[in-house]
């Protein structure tokens, strides 16, 4: 992905309000800028990240995975691997182990 189509991804965000305000919020607080979130980037922290912000819109505001795809920039299935690795990463940190 380029950099103009990650600035044309954030456009369309900025029209989701609710959905822009929670990149902006979760960017800042992982240190990352939205663009990386919205583009190509994997490194692991930006990946982390993008799950996460990816499982909050489906949970939060009831998008559906094609609709998250196009959010950003990639196929619904990706979207759908990336809320099932949130959500395990999300049930190991609360595990208790014995």
């Amino acid at each position: 992905m380029t950099w103009d189509e990650a600035e044309r991804l954030l456009r369309e965000l900025r029209r989701r309000p609710p959905i822009y305000k929670l990149l902006e919020q979760t960017c800042r607080d992982n240190a990352v800028l939205p663009a990386e979130v919205i583009g190509a980037r994997r490194t692991k922290a930006v990946a982390r990240v993008r799950r996460h912000l990816q499982l909050a819109i489906r949970q939060e505001y009831g998008l559906s995975y094609p609709e998250i795809a196009r959010l950003f920039g990639g196929h619904h299935t990706t979207i759908m691997h990336n809320v099932r690795v949130a959500k395990a990463e999300r049930r190991a940190c609360f595990e208790v182990s014995p």
